[in-house]
């Protein structure tokens, strides 16, 4: 018979210790997958909850009347938006917070500079994808100007690429002299002359407290898609309740049904009598669907475009234009911004050819209600960037936002 083997004890000493490991191993496994498992959840649960209906962050009542003002640069060669921003930052007290997607103007570059040298803590949060533009324009940066990079940038995969789109100034915020510039002007001395934009500019605390809460997010480093994830982010920023009018306030990026793009496609449904559009560009075919529908049903939709993109492969004008003849639709009418050019004297700085743009992002909604901001209406605009939308029936400002229609639509038919 053969004798069975022995084990040493050393054996069975080390043969406990790999049992031994390999149990502790196990259980640092399954909490590692617990916890991961908790967090992905609860991710996914404030997404699910975005997705499942639109809600406002907050909804807040309150009974004073909003004071704002919108400045626009109808004109071509008008050089008054740089300035008018400037005399703002040279009357700041305390503090001036920045997100800019494109900033190159050493007019207002002088002034951050002159603000920051008096004492005003100044922080910018600026455009990855854009970085080698700033890195000029800022390569004189003084010591104690934070600098921030928001989006993401992918020179070998646009698709990856997100935008931090906006053009929000916040000044002295929490201060008796806070103040709140937002909209589709970017800080450049050529678009402050060729690119047609606009801001608005108000002292209103609640609206300044809720771009607070977006520019926060920023500053940490949470942004595009990531912000999805965060408990304090809701699309649906806030809404409220004037003695004026409703304020609808929209942030960027958004997920599924509850953005701003399902926003639009619901105030498209609600129009009785007229649409009214201003646009740089505009991709999406569902809102294309939902405007032919309304065309179609008898109401007047009339477009303001930008010239240079409205042939690309993705703009919904060629369709538009083509469902216009197809069904003989005199209420459908599409106008370029191509006569803009013909304005143009060349000079040093403008060479021949040069085509203006038409950076607005606007709708007007039966002459009562108006979308604006800095949103492109694609899918990388509604979906991936940071953006910001306002959208109210405020007379005011609405009002503002009709006159600048009619002007381009005058001017440019």
């Amino acid at each position: 018979m053969k004798s069975k083997p022995t084990i040493s004890r050393t054996s069975r000493i080390r043969h406990s210790q790999s049992r031994i490991y390999k149990v502790i191993a196990g259980v640092f496994i399954f909490f590692a997958v617990m916890t991961a498992t908790h967090f992905i959840l609860k991710g996914l649960l404030h997404v699910g909850r975005n997705s499942a209906q639109q809600y406002p962050g907050e909804d807040i009542q309150v009974t004073r009347p909003l004071k704002s003002q919108v400045y626009f640069n109808n004109m071509v060669g008008a050089t008054e938006l740089i300035q008018e921003l400037i005399q703002r930052i040279n009357k700041a007290q305390h503090s001036i917070d920045i997100a800019i997607y494109a900033f190159n103007s050493p007019r207002l570059k002088n002034a951050l500079y002159a603000a920051h040298a008096r004492g005003i803590k100044v922080t910018l949060i600026l455009n990855k994808s854009t970085r080698s533009v700033n890195n000029i324009i800022f390569s004189d940066l003084p010591q104690g100007i934070t600098t921030v990079d928001a989006g993401t940038y992918d020179a070998r995969h646009r698709k990856k690429t997100s935008y931090m789109h906006h053009k929000i100034i916040l000044i002295d915020r929490g201060h008796p002299s806070q103040e709140l510039l937002t909209g589709s002007f970017n800080f450049t001395d050529i678009g402050e002359k060729y690119v047609h934009s606009f801001f608005i500019v108000t002292h209103d605390e609640t609206l300044i407290t809720l771009y607070g809460k977006e520019f926060d997010l920023l500053k940490k480093g949470i942004t595009g898609i990531a912000k999805l994830g965060h408990e304090s982010y809701n699309p649906w920023l806030g809404k409220i309740r004037y003695a004026n009018g409703v304020v609808e306030v929209w942030m960027g990026p958004g997920f599924s049904r509850n953005s701003v793009r399902y926003r639009i496609l619901e105030l498209i449904d609600t129009a009785h009598k007229s649409l009214d559009l201003i646009m740089w560009d505009i991709t999406d075919r569902q809102i294309a669907q939902a405007l032919l529908k309304k065309i179609l049903s008898g109401v007047k939709v009339r477009i303001v475009a930008e010239d240079s993109v409205a042939e690309n492969k993705f703009s919904i004008l060629p369709y538009l234009t083509s469902e216009k003849k197809k069904h003989s639709l005199s209420n459908l009418e599409i106008i370029l911004d191509t006569k803009a050019a013909a304005l143009i004297t060349p000079g040093p700085e403008i060479p021949k050819g040069f085509n203006p743009y038409m950076h607005h992002h606007v709708m007007i909604v039966d002459e009562k209600t108006v979308v604006f901001g800095s949103n492109n209406w694609s899918t990388s605009g509604f979906y991936h960037n940071d953006e910001d939308t306002l959208i109210t029936d405020n007379a005011y400002i609405t009002g503002e936002f009709k006159k600048t229609f009619s002007f381009f639509y005058e001017t440019l038919k």
